[in-house]
């Protein structure tokens, strides 16, 4: 009789769960009822299946996480508890929540796997399932950096990159695409990567200065020249701005053989501080 009524109340609870909207109530109460099914009903393989179904939902619910845990690692299940986990992971909605439980997915799986390739093919899969999710993919490049695959998460970090939204998080992975393309030593792309970055973010002085060594390292002045104006425009200080416009009237004059465009550079740094000896200079030895 007592058995009866407790399973009137767990279902009557259920009813009540069913009409609440997404959220902190709907998820506490039915964590509540997963754990009565589980440990008062004893429906073991049902109670499990509703807090999967919780983390799939929830998947920033830390509770359901560390009591599936637990009850694994008190049967010796932890490796089915890491591959459930993956799996769960691989369903949970888009965004920064479900990037979390990946990174706690990842730890677990580097922990418990030892081998390389293990963990290079779990890698390969997360890729699959989140190449839609920017915040996942940022942590599976992170994944791919620590197992020294440097190529794959310069790829993840360029995909990232090519998204518009979330923009800080494009932004960083384009400052790290671009400085793993440029160590492994592939200039075409890591040029690409910069002169993006540059568009989004005008004024990212990183990404001008590494352009700027590029561009003449390999003697590209005129790309060189055009880099330079396009910042300048971006530079609030008068000194800073005069100094930048030196250093293209210096360009002009002496890689790409312009005079006049030259003498026109100068004198746009001596309206920005007429009294510069260094741009005064400059224009007495062109007159000369």
């Amino acid at each position: 009789e007592e058995e009866g009524k407790l399973i009137e109340a767990i279902e009557l609870r259920r009813s009540i769960v069913a009409q609440l909207p997404p959220g902190t109530e709907e998820c506490e109460l039915r964590f509540e009822l997963s754990v009565q099914q589980l440990r008062i009903l004893e429906d073991h393989e049902g109670g499990l299946e509703e807090m999967w179904m919780l983390l799939r939902d929830y998947p920033e619910f830390n509770e359901v996480f560390y009591e599936l845990q637990q009850i694994y690692e008190e049967n010796d299940g932890i490796i089915e508890f890491i591959e459930r986990l993956e799996h769960t992971t691989s369903l949970a909605k888009q965004g920064s929540e479900r990037a979390d439980l990946f990174l706690r997915t990842f730890e677990l799986y580097r922990a418990f796997f030892d081998k390389s390739e293990d963990i290079l093919a779990f890698l390969e899969r997360g890729s699959e399932y989140a190449k839609d999710d920017p915040y996942t993919l940022q942590f599976l490049a992170t994944g791919y950096e620590e197992a020294e695959a440097k190529e794959q998460a310069a790829q993840l970090y360029q995909q990232i990159g090519e998204r518009d939204e979330p923009e800080q998080l494009v932004i960083q992975a384009l400052e790290q695409a671009a400085q793993l393309y440029l160590e492994l030593e592939q200039q075409d792309v890591t040029i690409d990567l910069y002169v993006k970055l540059l568009e989004k973010d005008p004024k990212h002085n990183r990404a001008f200065e590494e352009l700027s060594t590029l561009y003449e390292s390999l003697w590209m002045w005129n790309e060189l020249a055009g880099l330079l104006e396009g910042y300048i425009e971006y530079i609030d200080k008068p000194e800073t701005a005069a100094e930048r416009l030196i250093q293209l009237g210096d360009l002009y004059l002496g890689r790409l053989d312009d005079y006049e465009t030259s003498l026109m550079t100068y004198r746009r740094a001596l309206r920005k501080t007429p009294q510069n000896i260094k741009v005064l200079h400059a224009l007495q030895a062109l007159y000369e």
